[in-house]
């Protein structure tokens, strides 16, 4: 074989390791997506947005925004009821049961959700019961009509964070890409074993959209659980671009929970391809700004947008070719 016959074949097996090379790492760039809600100072959702709208960042770098949309999709969904003693008694008043408020809340949720969903069921006090593996909205509807699945064993011991964990863990695997986890509780936890920065941990990494309505004690007010227990749960739901609801009224229980299915239902659906190749396991902050024209800003005044704070890149999709 002559020395230029070489040299070809040799140019023509680094151009094809190279090229594959390329295509291997384009296959596994990373589409980050999240979901953002929209709303103005009065809590009203925005809707009718489009993708020039938004201006989307990473650790502070403008990325270009591959994904858009805004149409109701599918999510599995984590319903965690708290029926410790502080929930299901009232010494003062015996008429007073905020796990029925939850109860009743989380179905008029449901009827406002779409077929494709997929529900855990799940109870707490001083441990986690799984009330049922994943189930759709007419089966989850049906178990929790039961009073069976919400009977409580008087025992003032309550494991919120561990609950918490144990959910989030199980919505990690879930089929539906799309996860949300809905607390229903006071906020107090005295029992558990997991803490709040582990719990916040586990929202990062998984994904994961928590919802938390702390149903206080008309009977004493809200200051004094306010300060005891729930900004864990307020900053956790903040982190992951849920949200978080407290009140010691039954209607406004009622009326936060079946909010809920609205902004799932409207939520902005963005992502861009990452190209920060720094440690998968380092946490990247995520900013999104509206931009939004003068005569729209009159229309629909001063708005607050929310949506995860950042992600680990191994939590992410690799996109394939």
């Amino acid at each position: 074989m002559c020395p230029m016959g070489g040299q070809f074949i040799a140019k023509l097996l680094i151009c094809f390791l190279l090229l594959s090379f390329s295509q291997r790492i384009e296959a596994q760039q990373k589409l980050v997506d999240l979901y953002v809600t929209v709303e103005n100072i009065d809590g009203q959702l925005i809707t009718g947005l489009n993708s020039n709208n938004f201006r989307l960042f990473e650790n502070g770098k403008s990325r270009e925004i591959k994904l858009f949309s805004q149409q109701n999709e599918p999510a599995s969904i984590g319903l965690l009821f708290d029926l410790s003693y502080s929930m299901t008694h009232n010494e003062r008043d015996s008429k007073i049961n905020r796990v029925e408020w939850c109860r009743q809340a989380v179905l008029d949720f449901l009827q406002n959700r779409m077929d494709g969903d997929g529900y855990l069921l799940l109870s707490f006090g001083e441990r986690v019961v799984f009330l049922s593996e994943f189930m759709n909205k007419a089966e989850v509807t049906k178990a929790i009509g039961q009073d069976t699945n919400f009977s409580n064993p008087k025992k003032k011991n309550t494991a919120l964070y561990d609950a918490m964990a144990v959910t989030i863990q199980k919505l990690s695997s879930a089929k539906n890409e799309r996860r949300v986890l809905i607390v229903l509780s006071d906020g107090e936890d005295n029992r558990s074993a997991q803490r709040f920065k582990e719990v916040e941990a586990l929202v990062k990494k998984n994904k994961i959209a928590v919802y938390a309505l702390a149903a206080y004690d008309p009977t004493i007010g809200v200051s004094s659980v306010i300060f005891r227990s729930s900004p864990g749960i307020a900053a956790i739901a903040d982190v992951s671009g849920g949200g978080f609801f407290g009140t010691e009224k039954r209607a406004e229980a009622r009326q936060f929970v079946a909010r809920l299915a609205s902004i799932l239902r409207n939520q902005f659906h963005i992502g861009f391809v990452s190209e920060n190749h720094d440690a998968p396991d380092k946490w990247r902050k995520l900013e999104v700004k509206l931009e939004i024209s003068k005569p729209e800003i009159k229309l629909i005044g001063p708005t607050k947008l929310k949506y995860r704070k950042g992600y680990f890149p191994f939590s992410e999709f690799a996109l394939t070719k």
